[in-house]
């Protein structure tokens, strides 16, 4: 594990990254790594929309990662409801796309 992510549940969190998702386990590994830095302590924090695709387990074995599960909220309903739950007030939004 890089510095930075253990780190981060210990320290003070400078920047929350909410990634929404729902069967995207293709693109999904590539987007959280990518959240991660050495210069900031980074909390990532997934939200599952009831993939089937192997996302929910994948992210069991993440403990980096804070993993949501809830069902049928759609992209906007997952963004609208957890962008209370960042431990800071800098946050942003990830979206893993095509490519």
């Amino acid at each position: 594990m890089p510095a930075g992510r253990a780190e981060a549940s210990r320290q003070m969190i400078d920047v929350s990254i909410i990634i929404p998702t729902y069967n995207r386990l293709w693109a999904l590994p590539k987007a959280v790594d990518s959240c991660f830095s050495n210069d900031c302590a980074v909390e990532v924090i997934v939200v599952d929309d009831g993939s089937t695709d192997g996302t929910w387990d994948w992210l069991q074995g993440r403990k980096d990662v804070v993993s949501i599960r809830r069902t049928n909220w759609g992209r906007i309903g997952r963004l609208l409801r957890e962008w209370r739950l960042p431990k800071e007030s800098i946050f942003a939004f990830l979206i893993p796309t095509t490519g």
